[in-house]
């Protein structure tokens, strides 16, 4: 008795979310933390994914070898291109290149669909891109481009990709059903996560990907537990880069 409801963004679901037209959405923590900020009684359910906390991730900086890129803090007065300004991209590489040594403001960063990136990256048109997997592989396939590095394991290893959210209002007069979602979460995240092979199998028909893209995909950590230290320092770090007016109250933010 499920029906299902897409968007090609998590921002979008927000005011669906807030007004009742979507119970029950999931989609970018960032994007729930500042739709909060604005006011919109925004609750996160549950986890969802994250990206690893070490070794190959599922989203990385991609330059072309002959770029002079050769760190963090060379993005310094280069253009970076990431899908969408003021989130986890632009966000995660200004922490990055200021652990690196680089003023953050010195950085610049343009919009642009990631299926666009790395022909753009080709043709000088940027510097460097963010991208996620599958578009990440493909695009270091190239023997031109290189990996620049993983700017969510530098500013917060483990960092929570997407996460389940609700409105308070939703929360609050439908606690069985909140109940059961969480229940449900718990059962099939973890199951996802232990066998990815499974779970790459159900791409082709679930969302139309290529077999062969599927088979190779590096996927996420799925995880229905609410990473709320993760989530903290993601809050933190908002605010820090003044993406937020401030930090969450992470007792406000979370559905009980």
């Amino acid at each position: 008795d499920v029906e299902l409801s897409t968007s090609n963004a998590g921002a979008a679901m927000l005011p669906a979310v807030s007004t009742g037209e979507l119970a029950i959405a999931v989609g970018n923590p960032l994007s729930v933390m500042t739709a909060a900020d604005k006011g919109l009684d925004m609750k996160i359910v549950t986890g969802y994914s994250a990206s690893k906390a070490d070794g190959e991730d599922v989203n990385g900086v991609v330059v072309r070898k002959d770029s002079g890129i050769g760190g963090w803090e060379d993005l310094a007065g280069k253009t970076t291109s990431v899908n969408a300004l003021r989130t986890q991209g632009d966000l995660t590489i200004m922490e990055s290149a200021e652990m690196a040594g680089a003023n953050p403001k010195d950085l610049k960063f343009s919009e642009m669909p990631f299926p666009d990136m790395e022909a753009q990256l080709d043709r000088g048109n940027v510097d460097a891109v963010w991208l996620p997997e599958p578009f990440l592989s493909r695009a270091l396939g190239d023997k031109d481009n290189e990996l620049l590095g993983y700017p969510n394991q530098e500013a917060i290893p483990g960092l929570p990709t997407m996460v389940t959210f609700t409105s308070g209002q939703f929360a609050e007069e439908n606690p069985e059903v909140i109940s059961k979602w969480k229940a449900a979460m718990a059962e099939v995240l973890p199951a996802s996560d232990s066998d990815p092979d499974a779970a790459r199998a159900m791409l082709p028909d679930f969302i139309n990907m290529d077999a062969k893209v599927a088979e190779g995909l590096l996927m996420e950590t799925w995880e229905a537990e609410t990473p709320i230290e993760e989530l903290a320092k993601l809050g933190d770090l908002a605010a820090k880069f003044e993406f937020l007016e401030k930090a969450p109250d992470m007792n406000n933010l979370i559905a009980k």
